[in-house]
């Protein structure tokens, strides 16, 4: 429904879309004109009477064709009929038929005169139509435009009246500000008198007292001065006497000593000897300590090591008397053969195999050892790799991390010492790792090393100068820079381990897939089936714990399809080795809370997108 200025034609014509609203004013217009009557028109109701009106005038129009073509049928038959009676009445029906010709050509001027007025009337009414659409975008435009300046007359009177309420709350609250400010101020200016008063009576207070005092020590002055006369004699007299039994007892002892100079002499010589004895005693302790803790235990700081302990150590000592049966099984097993199964990039694996051969053929050859520095990302193989190591030259493996060493203090140095006092009574030898290096052999220039640190540095350094022929140092760290220049020094090789390629992340998953599930569904549904396992079921009534895979993810041998394993191979890029075995561990784990134990397609890309999800927050923390 719109507002709008109509002629009273349309109220007339079409009195259901027109109605008049009496009463209503409008604002004044720039001609000072206003209306106290308003139109309201309902479009709807104009539209469809116009759709019907032109659709009346349309199928007037057919019937005037439908008639004039059947008068001109009319007309045609007539003139046929005429033509037929010329030929037999002559001249009388040669007048007929002129007469009928005319009376047909009237008709047809009357039929082609009322076509051309129903045309002009459509015509008309379109006309009409149009101009009635014209006056009431007219009028709409109107309405909208006046609409538009009581809009903005009516946000114009919003504004300044927020505007006034805003002004009235910045007076208000400022008021409320000066107000609270005025009784603060009345408030610290009565805490300052209360403050003032207060002081004033304990000066007074403590003035009275230190009179009451005074005065009472003059009271007493006598009574003081005498006692203090007494108590001063007394100790004088107990001073003289201490001191004259101490000079009495050394003029007695010198003359004794004059007399007897042999007893004296004695005296002292027992007295330096039992100095001695203690002395003696108290490194000899220590000596045979720490031989026998070097033979039989093994340091505090060694985690881990293959070196036997008593009485098995005994052993290699006893072989020494049998030189013949020396060899050892380890010295017969193939580097390669060592090496096969550790999946790591081709150039880098080269790079081993070759140090373990050099290292191998100096300790047949009783060379120095060459230390060596394995860096790079967490979980890429260093431990794995310094194990084989010191597996296929033929030495003890022995395991430190270099996060024990600060919680030592003072004592890290006499650890390490220790450390290094063991390694050397090793008859084969020990490769002797260090893990997170960084912990303890952090760079001097950082400012940030303690005394205790710097000690336990300069100990490790002490004791890996110049050639090694009984221990071989390996360190491994994730972060080489922060090594301090002096241990960089030490080691003559360094080897950077990156994160798995595409290749090696395809191996490992293949290998860490069969290693966790494939082979430990295999043992754990083979144990299930045994007469062991039948018995206890019936016992307990409990029902085996069976695991199975999706066919859809492995092959007919239980090994993982190649699309599947290339779609892990993609997502886990950035995957450390570590992380591709935790991976499996968690498709084991993720088995058993599954209803029908089994591992299922959904549950493998699962636990592989919650494991993706992980390392890229690792990441973002990192």
């Amino acid at each position: 429904v719109r507002i709008g200025v109509l002629g009273h034609d349309v109220a007339r014509i079409i009195p259901d879309a027109v109605s008049i609203l009496t009463d209503r004013t409008l604002p004044v217009t720039k001609n000072g004109e206003t209306s106290s009557t308003i139109i309201q028109v309902n479009e709807p109701t104009v539209f469809w009477t116009n759709v019907g009106a032109t659709q009346e005038l349309a199928k007037l129009v057919d019937r005037l064709e439908l008639d004039a073509m059947e008068q001109m049928q009319q007309i045609s038959s007539i003139s046929n009929e005429l033509a037929l009676l010329s030929f037999a009445t002559g001249e009388n029906s040669t007048l007929r038929m002129k007469e009928a010709a005319s009376k047909a050509a009237i008709r047809k001027s009357e039929v082609e005169l009322d076509v051309l007025r129903a045309i002009q009337e459509q015509e008309r009414m379109e006309k009409t139509k149009i101009a009635e659409e014209e006056q009431l975008k007219r009028s709409e435009e109107m309405t909208l435009a006046r609409i538009k300046r009581e809009d903005e007359a009516a946000r114009l009177h919003a504004e300044r009246g927020l505007l006034s309420k805003f002004e009235a709350s910045q007076r208000v609250e400022k008021a409320k500000i000066e107000a609270a400010e005025a009784v603060a101020a009345l408030e610290n200016e009565k805490r300052i008198l209360f403050q003032r008063a207060s002081e004033e009576m304990k000066v007074k207070s403590a003035k009275a007292v230190a009179i009451a005092k005074a005065e009472a020590d003059r009271a007493n002055e006598d009574i003081h001065l005498r006692r203090l006369r007494a108590e001063s004699e007394q100790r004088r007299k107990r001073n003289i006497a201490a001191i004259n039994a101490i000079f009495t007892h050394l003029s007695t002892s010198l003359s004794n000593a004059v007399r007897q100079p042999k007893e004296v002499l004695t005296f002292v010589g027992y007295v330096c000897l039992l100095v001695s004895s203690i002395f003696f005693a108290r490194e000899t302790s220590k000596l045979i300590r720490s031989i026998i803790e070097s033979f039989i235990g093994r340091p505090q700081l060694v985690r881990e090591t293959t070196r036997q302990s008593m009485p098995w150590s005994l052993l290699a000592y006893a072989k020494l008397l049998f030189p013949w049966k020396r060899k050892s099984k380890r010295d017969t097993k193939s580097i390669e053969d060592t090496f096969s199964d550790l999946i790591l990039p081709q150039e880098l694996k080269s790079r081993i195999v070759e140090l373990a051969h050099s290292a191998k053929n100096a300790n047949k050859h009783e060379a120095p050892y060459r230390h060596v520095l394995l860096h790079g990302a967490p979980g890429t193989g260093k431990t794995l790799v310094a194990k084989k190591l010191a597996d296929v030259i033929g030495i003890d493996y022995a395991l430190m991390s270099g996060g024990d060493v600060s919680p030592l203090g003072a004592d890290a140095v006499t650890q390490i010492h220790s450390l290094f006092a063991w390694a050397k009574t090793s008859q084969r030898g020990v490769l002797l790792f260090i893990d997170e290096a960084e912990c303890f052999l952090g760079s001097r220039d950082s400012g940030m090393m303690t005394s205790a640190a710097h000690n336990a540095l300069n100990a490790l350094l002490y004791n890996t100068g110049g050639d090694r022929r009984d221990f071989m140092l390996v360190l491994a760290t994730n972060r080489a820079e922060d090594l301090d220049s002096a241990v960089l020094d030490r080691c003559d090789e360094s080897i950077f381990f990156p994160l798995p390629n595409a290749e090696c992340r395809k191996n490992l998953i293949s290998l860490y897939f069969d290693l966790h599930f494939r082979k430990f569904m295999e043992t754990n549904n083979l144990r299930a089936s045994t007469l062991k396992s039948r018995i206890a079921q019936y016992v307990t009534s409990q029902t085996p714990l069976l695991l199975s895979i999706d066919s859809d993810l492995v092959e007919e041998d239980k090994r993982l399809k190649e699309a599947v394993l290339s779609s892990v191979v993609k997502d886990t890029e950035g995957f450390s080795g570590r992380a591709i075995a935790k991976m499996a561990i968690a498709w084991q784990s993720a088995v058993y809370g599954t209803d029908n134990r089994e591992l299922d397609k959904d549950t493998f890309f699962l636990v592989l997108k919650n494991h993706k999800n992980s390392a890229r927050q690792r990441e973002e923390w990192s």
